[in-house]
């Protein structure tokens, strides 16, 4: 049984946003604290935060870009789970290319090969991870794919046609 205080981190970082959870594995997975900055780039920043006992945190402030919401996102989770441990820290990520297709260990390796089919959220990713591989060297981390689901949808409901993918290993 994981240690009262063990707990998993999940980081979402998109185009104008970046999302937490953190989740306890005292009895199953519960959800303790979760945040969101919006509005990245922006005049309309915000940054809330909320745990089990409601919001704790919600005001406007600038997020100038991805790394400075990294910075006082990061800084408010530090105050909220100061007495847990991370066991794991598991990342969103738009695409990997034809190996996508379940969630995979992060390594320089992997950061390597990630192909750049979404210019648009790719490079978001990549600095949630690069941040939280940086605050956390020694926490397991993991790549969760967006497209891991593509290959069970039927052909109606992919976003590309099925000739591309398999031309240009989207998947």
């Amino acid at each position: 049984m994981p240690s009262p205080r063990a707990a998993i981190l999940a980081v979402n970082t998109g185009s104008s946003r970046l999302k937490f959870t953190v989740f306890g594995l005292t009895v199953g997975l519960q959800r303790l604290v979760w945040r969101a900055a919006s509005g990245i780039d922006t005049a309309q920043g915000r940054l809330q935060m909320t745990n089990s006992q409601g919001t704790v945190d919600d005001h406007q402030v600038r997020l100038a870009d991805h790394a400075t919401a990294i910075e006082k996102v990061d800084t408010l989770l530090h105050q909220q789970t100061s007495r847990l441990t991370f066991v794991g820290i598991w990342h969103g990520v738009v695409h990997v290319g034809p190996d996508g297709d379940c969630p995979q260990r992060i390594d320089d390796g992997l950061l390597q090969s990630l192909t750049p089919l979404a210019p648009l959220h790719l490079p978001h990713n990549l600095t949630g991870i690069t941040a939280m591989r940086t605050q956390f060297p020694d926490v397991p981390q993991l790549a969760c794919f967006d497209t891991a689901s593509f290959p069970a949808l039927p052909a109606v409901a992919l976003p590309v046609p099925r000739t591309l993918a398999n031309t240009q290993g989207v998947t």
